[in-house]
C-alpha cells in the first residue's frame, strides 16, 4: 500500500508516520521516500485484509495529517483512465510488429519465403503505423 502526502518530504514526519505505521497488525516492512513524498507498507493479507488495512492506515495517520485523512472519501479507489484512440491504435500495431516479426523469423527459419517476404511487409506496415504515432518524439 502506497500512502503520498506532500507533508511526508520532511523526513522527520516521515520517520513518525512510519514508525507508528510499523505498530500496525500484519505489517511486514515499510520504505519512506521523503523525495518522493511517499511511504510504502507491505503487510500480509491473511492477517488483515485490504479494507481493515485501509482504515487502520488511515486512523494511525491522522495525528499528522487531520481528520481529513479519515474521510471516506480518501479510502476509494482510484479509476483508470481509458486509453485514447492514438493510444489504443498504437498498442494493436506493437501486437501487430511482435507478432509479425516472429512469423517473418519462423519462415526465414522453416526456408519459406514468400511466407517471410509476405510477414516482413506486414511488419513494417505496423512500424510505420508506429512511427507515426510517435514521430514528435522521434523527431525533436
Amino acid at each position: 500500500m502506497r500512502l503520498r502526502d506532500a507533508r511526508l518530504r520532511s523526513a522527520a514526519v516521515a520517520d513518525a508516520v512510519g514508525a507508528t505505521l510499523q505498530t500496525l497488525p500484519g505489517c511486514r516492512s515499510l520504505r519512506t521516500n521523503p523525495g518522493a513524498a511517499s511511504l510504502v507498507l507491505d503487510y500480509d493479507a491473511s492477517l488483515c485484509d485490504e479494507a481493515a488495512m485501509r482504515r487502520a492506515v488511515l486512523d494511525a495517520v491522522a495525528p499528522w495529517f487531520g481528520a481529513a485523512a479519515a474521510a471516506p472519501a480518501a479510502v476509494a479507489t482510484p479509476t483508470r483512465r481509458p486509453l485514447s484512440r492514438k493510444r489504443r491504435v498504437n498498442r494493436w500495431a506493437k501486437y501487430g510488429m511482435m507478432a509479425t516479426l516472429g512469423s517473418s523469423l519462423a519462415a526465414a527459419a522453416a526456408g519459406a519465403r514468400g511466407v517471410h517476404v509476405l510477414t516482413g511487409a506486414a511488419f513494417l506496415g505496423f512500424l510505420g503505423v508506429h512511427v507515426v504515432g510517435y514521430r514528435r518524439t522521434l523527431l525533436r
